[in-house]
């Protein structure tokens, strides 16, 4: 009987042993950190000089969605549930499908708190539904304020897909 024990114990021992020595699965799966070489000017000495910053780039907050054409069958808007910017600028990718229509979207973002759409930088008229896709982007930073996304659609309705939203952080 102490044989059968000790055994076990010995087994028990050699594979508590084995799993604290082991790496994590997860470790060789890893993708190495990202990284960016910056340019020191006088704007950012200070974080040069040992204070260190993650690398900026653009973060999701919502999305991707869809608005089936269903909807735009009876509505020539649509607007999104609020959101907090987080970013210092905030950026919206839209898509709609095309039947060969000439069928046309815009995306404009509202801000809740201040009752006005926000400056956008690039094209803010209408675009052609195609498979390229369109992208929105703030002017300024927003970051704290409620926005909302707003879709307004001239012609036959189509399906906006691929409908997200980003934070520059």
């Amino acid at each position: 009987m102490l044989l059968k024990h000790s055994g076990i114990g010995a087994a028990t021992l050699a594979v508590a042993l084995g799993l604290g020595l082991a790496p994590a699965a997860d470790a060789f799966d890893a993708k190495p950190a990202e990284t960016s070489v910056a340019t020191v000017t006088d704007s950012n000495r200070g974080a040069a000089q040992g204070e260190v910053k993650a690398a900026a780039k653009w973060h999701r907050q919502w999305g991707p969605t869809a608005v089936p054409a269903k909807y735009f069958q009876t509505h020539t808007k649509w607007v999104s549930s609020a959101f907090v910017a987080r970013g210092t600028s905030t950026g919206v990718h839209f898509n709609c499908s095309n039947g060969g229509d000439g069928a046309r979207i815009k995306a404009q973002i509202w801000d809740v708190e201040n009752r006005k759409y926000v400056a956008v930088k690039g094209n803010t008229g209408y675009h052609l539904c195609n498979k390229a896709g369109k992208w929105i982007q703030t002017k300024k930073s927003h970051k704290g304020n409620a926005l909302k996304v707003v879709l307004l659609k001239q012609g036959k309705a189509h399906t906006v897909y691929e409908l997200a939203g980003y934070d520059w952080r």
